[in-house]
């Protein structure tokens, strides 16, 4: 080759360079739509994979150009051709979303490692690779979400559950919709739907949002996910530490570790393609420019962006991504609240009943600030007529009466020891009433019964026996 023809590639190199640069953007026509489109990206090699009916095409996004376009034929144990991509240790794979059939692009030929079957228990699950391993999370089946993660295992040829054993809370199940965010040995798990208790055919928002610790296998609830989340998101990238979820107007640059998201402008809203529910296998990131998948007039397209020339580098609003009050937490400080509050109250109708009462404790009577000590024999006879309702004279000279004493003699002294003890209660409680009255007996006119009024006790805090 010339030193002028060295000199005009160079040329058309850097102008091909300066015009990607300067529009922002570029695409590469892959096709016409079809419900079989799927993509899988490998930034170890920096190449996408775009998988159409019949054909698998690769990119090298360094020049952003198809190096290779091979005739494939989707194996038809794949239910309806619904199927995840994805690279693991720089090979190429597809599963079936319906079931467990999963095959590795081979020698220009997808080979068969699984041996299950298409058991439609985890419709809607988002699929990952962490570390060795392809994951699976939540996803529906038979009137249900599941709250677990599943993996396929190349040395069993099968596919497992990761249980998680360190836990003891567990999040609701979910699907349609979830989010799954690795970072490092961390996988943040938000969005989708989960059943209606009442109806499990009804679904309802998920709004909690959770954190898999993968190294101990213990979930951790963050807290309640910002109601902007919740929204209709139509794509979603990965960029390294960073979720960046796109509304039709506006990007949301989801910080989970900071639990810091900033809502930006979209500079022109791009035609993402965008699958049932957020899929996290159509955009990608890589040095600097987004690789998206649009989707325009029925034409598959992947288009270039430039990092910078999305959205506006100024953030209109910035949140949190999830309430780091616990609304449990709240749930439990509103119900201690409310025990005081009764308590108080219990507290404060206890002490209206017993306010304005008297109070017998050993030998110590009390009425609000006033207190007289009582002799055993008063005290006694005090409790006698608590504990009773009319006392005849007999009741009373029969409780202390001296057998060496005349009945005349007995007589006098219950008359002088009922007269000083309503002395010391009216004394106590500077009442010029007697609270121990005797009139004659109903049955016996020759006799006198007697009663005291109870009104004026606390009664339920005297030992009456």
């Amino acid at each position: 080759m010339t030193n002028l023809n060295k000199s005009i590639l160079f040329l058309f190199s850097l102008l091909q360079l300066c015009i990607i640069s300067a529009k922002g953007h570029e695409g590469i026509v892959l096709g016409s739509f079809t419900t079989t489109f799927q993509t899988a990206f490998n930034a170890e090699q920096g190449v996408e994979a775009i998988f159409t009916q019949d054909t698998l095409k690769i990119i090298d996004l360094a020049s952003f150009r198809v190096i290779s376009a091979t005739p494939i034929q989707i194996p038809s144990e794949i239910y309806l051709l619904n199927f995840d991509a994805y690279y693991l240790k720089n090979k190429l794979y597809i599963s079936s979303r319906k079931g467990g059939q999963t095959y590795r692009w081979e020698n220009n030929s997808f080979q068969r490692l699984d041996e299950s079957f298409t058991h439609k228990m985890q419709i809607g699950a988002p699929g990952f690779t962490s570390g060795d391993y392809y994951y699976r999370y939540g996803g529906y089946g038979f009137w249900g979400f599941r709250n677990f993660f599943t993996f396929f295992d190349e040395a069993s040829n099968g596919w497992d559950i990761l249980a998680a054993e360190g836990s003891t809370k567990f999040p609701a199940g979910t699907g349609g919709g979830t989010y799954v965010k690795t970072i490092g040995d961390d996988w943040y798990v938000f969005g989708g739907e989960v059943t209606k208790p009442t109806n499990p055919k009804e679904f309802e928002p998920n709004k909690n949002l959770w954190v898999f610790h993968s190294k101990t296998k213990r979930w951790e609830l963050l807290g309640l996910t910002n109601s902007s989340l919740l929204q209709k998101i139509v794509a979603s990238i990965s960029v390294e530490n960073k979720l960046l979820l796109f509304s039709r107007n506006y990007c949301y640059v989801v910080d989970l570790q900071k639990n810091l998201v900033t809502t930006h402008k979209l500079k022109s809203s791009p035609n993402f393609y965008c699958a049932e529910g957020p899929d996290l296998n159509f955009h990608y990131y890589y040095k600097g420019y987004y690789y998206l998948s649009s989707l325009n007039n029925a034409t598959l397209r992947a288009q270039l962006i430039k990092e910078k020339t999305l959205y506006d580098e100024q953030a209109i609003e910035t949140s949190q991504v999830y309430s780091t009050s616990n609304l449990y937490l709240y749930l439990l400080i509103l119900l201690m609240f409310g025990v005081v509050i009764l308590v108080i109250l219990g507290n404060r109708k206890s002490v209206r009943k017993t306010k304005n009462k008297i109070h017998l404790e050993g030998n110590l009577l009390s009425y609000n600030s006033h207190s007289v000590d009582l002799d055993d024999d008063y005290v006694g006879l005090l409790k006698l007529f608590l504990s009773n309702g009319e006392l005849s004279t007999h009741d009373i000279i029969d409780y202390f009466k001296n057998e060496h004493l005349h009945y005349t003699q007995n007589l006098r002294i219950m008359h002088q020891m009922v007269d000083e003890l309503n002395l010391r209660l009216k004394l106590l409680t500077a009442r010029k009433i007697d609270l121990i009255t005797g009139e004659k007996s109903t049955f016996d006119k020759r006799l006198k019964s007697y009663q005291i009024d109870k009104n004026y006790f606390s009664l339920k805090d005297i030992d009456l026996n």
